[in-house]
């Protein structure tokens, strides 16, 4: 019985090694609709600091008109990575105020190092979508954004 107590405590020490604390502003939904005008998507949410680690990371494809929802706590450069996700992606920054202040291209990587993509203007929610979506709606900084949780 110890040594399972042990073990469990273990394996919780290695996982926030590896993940750190839940840091993000915790949201009760796991999902959301992000708007950019009349172009809605459904999103996943990550909010805590292991499902941001995490992302996209090994799922084969993203549903047309789907993607990931990033929240975070504060408002302010947030680098992604796209270490072992498995599709082309596209990734959109949105300020606080609502309003999207970057958008980039991102390709795949499988091998290391990885390059990463990093806002150049603070952001608190980052959108990943299908690659194109922000050239086919066009998807342009200081476009307006809405989000509904739940």
């Amino acid at each position: 019985m110890l040594s399972t107590a042990v073990a469990i405590v273990g394996l919780a020490a290695i996982f926030l090694f590896n993940f750190g604390l839940p840091t993000g502003k915790v949201i009760a939904e796991t999902n959301a609709t992000v708007c950019f005008e009349e172009n809605c998507l459904m999103c996943e949410i990550a909010d805590e600091a292991n499902e941001q680690a995490i992302g996209l990371m090994y799922k084969d494809s993203l549903p047309e008109n789907e993607c990931m929802l990033f929240v975070f706590q504060n408002e302010g450069y947030h680098d992604f990575w796209m270490r072992n996700v498995k599709f082309p992606l596209d990734i959109i920054w949105i300020s606080s105020g609502m309003e999207v202040v970057q958008t980039e291209h991102a390709g795949t990587c499988f091998d290391m190092p990885c390059s990463t993509h990093g806002s150049t203007t603070p952001a608190i929610y980052v959108v990943e979508t299908n690659f194109g979506f922000t050239e086919k709606n066009n998807i342009t900084v200081a476009n307006k954004v809405s989000i509904t949780f739940g």
